[in-house]
C-alpha cells in the first residue's frame, strides 16, 4: 500500500508523541 503525504504526517506524528508505543501506532495503521 502506498501512503500519502498526510497519511506519513499522521503517522509519525502519531509515533513522535509523548508515550506513544510505535509498536501500536503501527498496527493502528496496518503497517504491522
Amino acid at each position: 500500500m502506498r501512503w500519502n503525504a498526510d497519511d506519513r504526517a499522521q503517522i509519525l506524528e502519531e509515533s513522535f508523541a509523548p508515550g506513544a508505543v510505535v509498536s501500536a501506532v503501527a498496527r493502528r495503521h496496518g503497517l504491522s
